[in-house]
């Protein structure tokens, strides 16, 4: 032949195509044990909607794949006559093809926590690589090694089968330059996911191809969701509600007579009516993580018995009954009740840019009270950042993080968020000094021994037999429990019990303790105030949230300053009461009415007929709340400490 090329296309079609059929009945496994794990999820699909997911998934799969993968199939296929070629080309595709099976890996243990795969949460996590690591290390070590064994399975494999067949021979040029051109296109067209005009496929494509929201989520892998939202930065469509008719939707939301708007440039800034005096009552903020309905009996109605000194304060307390979380991780938690600031999909958390924005300090508000203030993490200091953060940006006194709080047990097992008992006893030992001192406090805690993976803290607290996730929390919370008790001790013995107002509220639930996504359950957590001098118990049954912890206190001592926070009184039964959460790139909202969540495009499920006022009201209120966060944080107009001029 004139123009000939070394090639040998049956042994590269037989590696090309059995990488990609396994790669493909990897992925198809993948989201079969999701379907079959958890049924509740799906159970609302027919089974022409779930055969479809499947069908379709298969798009979403081969794309991903294509995008990894396809780079080196067209470099194995280029005329290079030395095997060392080929391994070193096999040897790249089997490393990118376990790197994609360890996130796919990763996505499935992931999914139980918020019934969806990997997105968002990605962007927020992608500077703690190396406790990541560490976590993955002593906790996934046996898929860690299943992943190596299986990477040097298909190594050994592979590298044997080339040594066997390579047999490269002259090949017309033209064969080669058509193989390439072919597989540049099928590459191009896997990526794209479509034909015709468009951009490739996206995250913005899962509802074209999908009739709910359940069969979306079983249609896309966590490959797929991932690499985008690290992608795009975010993966949420923008909301498009007129900004003007959303601010003033928000302000009627939140009108109350005992608050009075200060500052048109601020439209969501309030303040307090009053003309009561300031109450100086400490306040302490014990943000439990983790914390179940379910499991605790003053909730739950169940019989448990691992949380007494909790299910004694609820009932000494006042106690919500109808209380949420503003989303499934600990951050959304800590910024709902620490900030009064929902984290809507697009806006940056925490150490990513928020803090970069004027926002409510309550902690500032107290000091010029004279209060001494604190915020207390079991964790590490470097948890989100939040010790920094809060002391540098937020202005509180002092913060500690696990490297801080001393060691007051023979515990059995490291625990990588901290002790709660070593943390709220630290704790005590602030508000004993600050009392010795005259001072009245504030201190924020935040707990972490109920963080999975529930290691034993020490035999006393093994209620019951470790041979199950679900008892091994259960234990953690029995413990945890104890941390609670022993500060109400140290309280009551350091004479500044009757003087303060404890706070306890979970940052979110186990979810993997719900089988389904359903709404009410996924984000309902315990909530309790308890101020003996201040409130007589009660139960409050209406919807409250995290992002009602700022203006409830604001009410409760009387401060006089401004805040801004997408909450309202918990405590006030005569205005509207509502929980608004974030959830991925989706939203949701409830109030006595209903509920519903939405995508900003459109409702993915409400609980009112279609048509009825009650439909429209709730799409309107979620669309309102989510634009006026959206427009006040783009223009840093959400609060300003200054009081209005007169």
């Amino acid at each position: 032949m004139k123009y000939a090329c070394p090639q040998d296309f049956p042994t590269k079609l037989h590696l090309t195509l059995r990488l990609l059929a396994g790669a493909l009945m990897a992925f198809t496994l993948v989201r079969l044990a999701l379907w079959l794990m958890y049924r509740p999820v799906f159970a609302a699909l027919s089974p022409g909607q779930t055969a479809m997911a499947f069908v379709q998934g298969l798009r979403f799969d081969f794309s991903v794949l294509a995008l990894f993968l396809g780079p080196g199939v067209f470099l194995l296929f280029l005329p290079v006559r030395s095997v060392k070629w080929a391994k070193g080309c096999y040897i790249l595709l089997i490393t990118l093809l376990l790197f994609l099976l360890m996130v796919l890996a990763g996505d499935f243990i992931y999914f139980p926590q918020a019934k969806r795969h990997m997105a968002e949460e990605l962007l927020h996590v992608k500077n703690e690589w190396a406790f990541l690591l560490h976590f993955a290390v002593v906790n996934c070590w046996p898929y860690l090694l299943a992943a190596a064994l299986l990477y040097i399975g298909l190594l050994r494999t592979g590298l044997r089968y080339l040594r066997r067949h390579w047999r490269p021979a002259a090949t017309a040029a033209w064969r080669t330059g058509a193989a390439c051109v072919l597989i540049l296109l099928i590459v191009l067209l896997g990526i794209r996911g479509k034909l015709g005009e468009g951009k490739p496929l996206s995250m913005t494509d899962i509802h074209r191809y999908s009739s709910a929201p359940a069969q979306a989520t079983l249609m896309i892998n966590g490959v797929f969701s991932s690499y985008h939202s690290l992608r795009r930065g975010e993966t949420a469509p923008a909301n498009p509600t007129d900004k003007e008719w959303a601010l003033a939707q928000a302000r009627a939301l939140f009108a109350s007579p005992q608050e009075a708007f200060v500052r048109a440039d601020y439209p969501l800034l309030r303040q307090v009516k009053t003309t009561a005096p300031f109450r100086a009552k400490n306040v302490l903020v014990v943000l439990l993580e983790s914390w179940t309905p379910k499991y605790i009996d003053s909730f739950g109605q169940g019989h448990y018995q691992v949380t007494p000194h909790f299910d004694e304060l609820a009932r000494q307390g006042v106690r919500f009954s109808q209380a949420y979380a503003s989303g499934v991780r600990s951050i959304f938690g800590i910024s709902a009740a620490f900030a009064g600031v929902p984290l809507i999909p697009g806006l940056p958390h925490f150490a990513y840019g928020l803090e970069l924005n004027q926002i409510t300090s309550l902690a500032q508000a107290l000091k010029h009270q004279g209060y001494y203030t604190a915020f207390i993490q079991s964790s590490l200091r470097s948890s989100y950042q939040m010790c920094n953060i809060s002391q540098k940006i937020f202005g509180v006194d002092e913060s500690f993080g696990m490297e801080d709080i001393p060691r007051l047990m023979n515990y059995r097992a490291e625990q990588d968020f901290g002790y709660d008992y070593d943390l709220l006893q630290f704790a005590a030992g602030k508000a004993d000094a600050a009392h010795r001192a005259g001072k009245p406090f504030f201190l924020f805690t935040f707990t972490g021994t109920t963080h999975v993976p529930f290691r034993q803290t020490t035999p006393e607290f093994d209620k019951y037999p470790r041979t199950s996730e679900e008892n091994k929390y259960l234990n953690s919370l029995y413990y945890a429990d104890y941390a609670i008790g022993q500060l109400m001790q140290r309280a009551r013995q350091g004479g500044w019990l009757k003087d303060t107002v404890f706070v306890f509220m979970a940052d979110h639930t186990m979810a993997t303790a719900q089988k389904d996504d359903e709404l009410l359950t996924k984000f309902r957590i315990p909530f309790v105030i308890y101020a003996p001098e201040l409130l007589a118990p009660q139960q409050i049954d209406y919807p409250v949230s995290q992002l009602d912890l700022i203006p409830t206190l604001y009410h409760l001592l009387q401060i006089p300053a401004p805040f801004a926070a997408l909450g309202a009184d918990a405590l006030n039964p005569a205005i509207q009461h509502f929980a608004f959460i974030s959830e991925s790139t989706n939203l949701a909202f409830i109030d006595p009415t209903g509920h519903i969540r939405h995508n900003r495009l459109q409702a993915l499920e409400i609980s009112a007929a279609p048509g009825t006022p009650q439909h429209q009201a709730l799409q309107e209120r979620l669309l309102a709340l989510d634009k006026s966060v959206q427009v006040l944080f783009e223009n840093n107009r959400w609060f300003t400490p200054t009081l209005p001029q007169k």
